[in-house]
């Protein structure tokens, strides 16, 4: 079925959805189409070609000063057992219930502790958080048990540092950061612009985002991401991640980081 957006119609986003099963997480298999103008859709597309816009070029030492938080994001207070208050982002909405297993704290720097690789200002971004637009909000709640350390502080600048020699470059690029070249995820370049994380499974927030790092398998099974996050139960071994496991302070800053590129 082809569909032609009217010319005259405003920006819209349209809810897909994989129709062939294909294994696990079959039904959480989804995508987004937006229906944007010409020049935005130009706009965006200017902006998806160009390197990250933070940390592409290195600092000389001392260039620049140590990254100070300009404000904070809270992540996900959670209902035990049951996910997001009604699958509501946990990052907006605090679930009344006393048996409260967040929040956590990121806060995103007004520096960065690298040279930007450009004075390029943002293409087009398709408008968030807009209730004409709820519908296309996933809604999957978050597992049972899942959780993630209250209070935390993410920097952008050291989560670069911490995402460049962590297991995420073997698998994941980055344009303009020479250590992530991986071809088999993901392309991470802009990821802080995009409105889905797991294949339209969860709202690319701060809140769903550290979990979905500490522990993807957990997040939609079948995922083929490893389980990252130290003491959690390895996918793939059946045993507890230690060596090269990411602490939730380390998740933090690379969720700062990758929220940072948009």
């Amino acid at each position: 079925m082809w569909l032609t957006p009217d010319s005259a119609m405003q920006p819209a986003v349209w809810n897909g959805f994989c129709t062939e099963y294909c294994g696990d997480s079959h039904a959480k298999m989804r995508f987004r189409v937006f229906t944007v103008r010409p020049p935005e859709f130009a706009s965006w597309v200017a902006s998806q070609q160009q390197p990250a816009a933070f940390g592409a070029v290195a600092a000389p030492a001392g260039a620049v000063a140590a990254a100070q938080p300009s404000g904070t994001i809270e992540i996900a207070p959670r209902i035990s057992g049951t996910g997001a208050q009604g699958g509501n982002d946990p990052a907006v909405r605090r679930p009344s219930s006393s048996n409260i297993e967040g929040p956590d704290t990121v806060a995103l720097p007004t520096q960065s502790t690298v040279i930007p690789v450009s004075n390029i200002a943002p293409g087009y971004t398709f408008p968030r958080n807009q209730a004409q637009f709820d519908y296309a909000v996933p809604k999957t709640p978050t597992p049972a048990g899942l959780t993630f350390t209250r209070g935390l502080t993410g920097n952008a600048g050291r989560g670069q540092q911490i995402y460049s020699s962590a297991a995420c470059i073997g698998c994941h690029a980055i344009k303009g950061n020479p250590m992530s070249a991986g071809i088999v995820g993901p392309n991470l370049t802009h990821f802080g612009s995009r409105s889905t994380i797991g294949a339209g499974s969860f709202p690319n927030t701060p809140a769903y985002l550290a979990l979905w790092i500490k522990n993807t398998p957990r997040m939609k099974p079948g995922s083929l991401m490893p389980t990252l996050g130290k003491n959690q139960i390895s996918n793939q071994t059946g045993q507890p991640v230690t060596t090269g496991g990411l602490d939730d302070q380390q998740i933090a800053d690379i969720v700062a980081y990758l929220t940072a590129l948009k």
